[in-house]
């Protein structure tokens, strides 16, 4: 679902973790906006909306980072849009 939902910039490019993934570069949590950036490998930026924090550390810990958020994020129906 996509969302047209506005956000503040809070976070910047310091505030990225990156990820050794094939399809994602980097992550990164606003845990006041419940908010969820992903640079993907692409160059491509979404920000998902309402994530729970444990779906960022889960990113960072799973053993496949892609499938996680594929299983987690990317499915789950979270509001989403395109960064930049």
């Amino acid at each position: 679902m996509h969302s047209t939902r506005k956000t503040k910039q809070t976070l910047l490019s310091g505030d990225y973790q990156p990820l050794n993934s094939s399809v994602l570069r980097a992550i990164a949590y606003d845990e006041y906006q419940h908010t969820l950036r992903v640079k993907f490998t692409s160059g491509s930026e979404y920000i998902y909306f309402d994530v729970p924090k444990a779906y960022y550390e889960g990113l960072i810990t799973a053993p496949s980072s892609g499938q996680f958020f594929d299983d987690k994020i990317r499915n789950a129906g979270f509001d989403y849009r395109r960064f930049h």
